[in-house]
């Protein structure tokens, strides 16, 4: 899932290239997302920020890149540091991301696809088989029909706004809500 129009033209390309086996290209209908240039890569990953002493792993994927830029901006007005980083691709999952899950107290994903089976699982899933016990939040869509209507609707209806992700990660730093 492409954060913004150099990545969808990137994954594109790299999608036609692939010639032992199917491929696949997610993104929104609508305008494309702001450019989001990465700070560095570290294997598969895009690491788009990163804060000096850390303590939340934001992983995000394509389109919600920004929303999660917010939210790491959220927290740091709360004294919270944050790295913010987003996977080449949801599967297979790069192993580096669960090296840098372990570095962190806490790890949060975000999407815009259904909570059960999406990247936020498969994310579970490759920190489990790695031993990294770092508490995580999957923040994605409810597994139930959504009601009809613009993007953006949809997402504040799910919660999945950068005030809202904000709150609920201040909470778990600050003891008020387990993570």
């Amino acid at each position: 899932a492409p954060r913004d129009g150099t990545r969808l033209r990137e994954l594109l390309n790299e999608a036609l290239a692939v010639g032992d086996g199917p491929t696949a290209v997610r993104f929104p209908k609508g305008a494309l997302p702001a450019e989001v240039e990465r700070v560095e890569r570290v294997g598969g990953i895009d690491v788009l920020r990163h804060d000096a002493d850390a303590d939340v792993l934001l992983v995000a994927f394509g389109p919600m890149v920004g929303l999660a830029l917010e939210v790491a901006d959220r927290i740091a007005d709360q004294g919270i540091a944050s790295t913010g980083v987003e996977p080449r691709g949801a599967a297979p999952l790069d192993p580096v991301l669960s090296t840098m899950a372990a570095a962190q107290a806490r790890v949060v994903t975000i999407e815009d696809n259904g909570r059960h089976g999406g990247a936020g699982s498969l994310v579970a899933q490759l920190l489990r088989d790695r031993g990294v016990d770092t508490p995580l939040r999957v923040q994605a869509l409810p597994q139930q029909f959504l009601r009809q209507g613009k993007r953006a609707e949809v997402l504040v209806e799910a919660g999945l706004t950068s005030q809202e992700v904000a709150r609920q990660v201040v909470e778990a730093v600050a003891g008020r809500d387990a993570f």
